[in-house]
């Protein structure tokens, strides 16, 4: 009886086990319905905390008003402003705001001064900030002399910002965060804040000695709810070129307080992440009954289950943190409607009284927060492309239950190593043709100027993007041996491969 008895209780084990595997699979089929609705719920959060569309009109506008060029009278002459894009050394950047820029944030209109478009009000002004490099001997002057006494100017460390307080700028000159700081008042006129821009660029503040000089604006449009922060800067290179870029940040004037959709959306995600816990969590029980924790525990597939739980309840945790410090930014905002003494007190190279000085640390602190807030905001969207992935990998999983759908995924499983060492033989062969073109081409074509771009250039060429002339007129026999190898060795060869061991 002992030998049956045993079996028995052996048969009986399979079966528990065979139980609690069907039941983990009924609970993986459910967990898959979950996550399909919890992806839709994603989406449409996502799109009411993110205005695309306005975002974009924002941007566009701001762009237009960036490029906009001005005509004025000047010594007789008619003088046209510098546009954006054509600026490449700190003389233009001067020409630029001062012409151009500043003009427009400072239109006058019924509206009072600072509505432009008359839609969108300026908060505070304009900040000019710089980066200044710390001043070094130049290494010539000690060791080549003679090469030093034709260049006869100084050098300045590339990692090294100085932190000497600017006393030619003002006496109150300010630092903030490591940047040296100056404010055109939007309080002002237009005129008083084109003589303390002269006054601030007459001593030399935006000179080689900078690393980078940004100028910043921030915006309020009532008619789309919503905080525009606007960025320009001007990066300066040791050959003395200014390459510009700029940046638009919004920020919504309302998370949760305009309406109740988006509030509920918010809620039944953080439901169904909910849901999604406990479906995780009696699967992990039904696999301990059935002693296959370790088969179940070390898969992607539990990766991505976790990244979509944690994932999902940081986006929420930053939607409502959000919504808090928009709250504390809009009494920052309604402080500074009015002027802090007499305007005359915040003059051109002249003292400026403490009412004016805690006025500027206070728009500093706005802005500072603006742009913490918006680029953590940017970096929510940046995040929904890699959620997206957490949640198809989740959604592969139930996949593997249908014979038909799943036939993808156990295509890859059987030759996953297979494509593993082919990606190791790809990526040689296609980094050294990427490499090889940065060094033949870089100095001179963009596309080619940095590793990163070389390898970016080097993917599109596989898919047919190719400036092929502008590579032949560099170095003709080379870039036709290039593009010759490159041809053979990655389009016909090795993507070839590639499709040869998935079929």
């Amino acid at each position: 009886m002992g030998w049956r008895d045993t079996a028995s209780e052996a048969v009986e084990a399979v079966a528990d086990g065979a139980r609690a595997i069907a039941a983990s699979t009924n609970k993986t089929v459910a967990s898959a319905l979950v996550t399909v609705i919890t992806y839709i719920i994603f989406i449409s959060s996502l799109s009411l905390h993110h205005a695309t569309h306005e975002t974009y009109t924002v941007r566009t506008t701001l762009n237009t008003l960036r490029d906009t060029q001005l005509t004025r009278e000047y010594a007789g002459k008619r003088v046209t402003s510098k546009s954006f894009e054509s600026i490449t050394t700190l003389d233009d950047m001067t020409l630029w705001l001062r012409d151009s820029f500043v003009p427009i944030l400072w239109t006058e209109g019924a509206l009072g001064r600072g509505m432009v478009l008359d839609a969108n009000r300026v908060i505070g002004g304009v900040l000019l900030q710089q980066e200044k490099l710390e001043e070094r001997e130049c290494k010539s002057e000690q060791k080549r002399p003679q090469l030093f006494n034709v260049f006869n100017s100084s050098c300045y460390e590339d990692d090294r910002l100085s932190m000497k307080t600017l006393t030619h700028v003002g006496p109150s000159a300010q630092t903030w965060k490591d940047r040296h700081i100056y404010w055109l008042d939007i309080e002002q006129n237009l005129s008083v804040a084109q003589q303390h821009l002269d006054q601030l660029l007459s001593t030399g503040w935006a000179s080689i000695a900078a690393r980078k000089v940004s100028v910043q604006s921030a915006f309020y449009n009532a008619q789309l709810e919503v905080l525009v922060f606007f960025e320009a800067s001007f990066q300066v290179t040791r050959p003395g070129l200014v390459h510009t870029a700029s940046e638009v940040w919004t920020l919504p004037e309302f998370v949760y307080e305009d309406g109740a959709l988006t509030m509920w959306t918010d809620l039944a995600l953080c439901a169904c992440l909910g849901v999604i816990a406990v479906l995780e969590i009696l699967s992990f029980l039904d696999h301990c009954r059935a002693g296959s924790v370790f088969a179940y525990l070390f898969t992607v597939y539990r990766l991505a289950s976790i990244g979509v739980i944690i994932g999902g309840a940081g986006f929420m945790s930053v939607f409502f943190w959000i919504s808090y410090q928009i709250e504390d930014l809009a009494n920052k905002v309604g402080d500074l409607i009015h002027t802090p003494g007499k305007v005359e007190d915040y003059s051109p190279g002249g003292a400026w009284s403490q009412d004016w000085i805690n006025r500027h640390s206070v728009l500093n602190e706005l802005f500072s927060e603006m742009t913490r807030l918006s680029q953590t905001l940017r970096w929510t969207q940046l995040g929904a492309f890699w959620y997206s992935l957490a949640m198809v990998l989740r959604l592969c999983e139930g996949f593997e239950l249908s014979p038909q759908m799943g036939l993808v995924i156990r295509t890859i499983r059987v030759c996953i190593y297979q494509l593993f060492y082919f990606l190791i033989v790809f990526l040689v062969v296609f980094v050294n043709f990427a490499f090889a073109a940065h060094f033949l081409f870089g100095h001179i074509l963009v596309e080619w100027s940095t590793k990163l771009y070389a390898i970016s250039s080097a993917f599109r060429a596989v898919m047919g993007d190719l400036d092929f002339m502008s590579m032949y007129a560099i170095a003709p026999v080379s870039t036709l041996m290039w593009f010759i190898l490159f041809t053979i060795c990655i389009v016909f060869v090795l993507v070839n491969q590639f499709i040869v061991i998935i079929m």
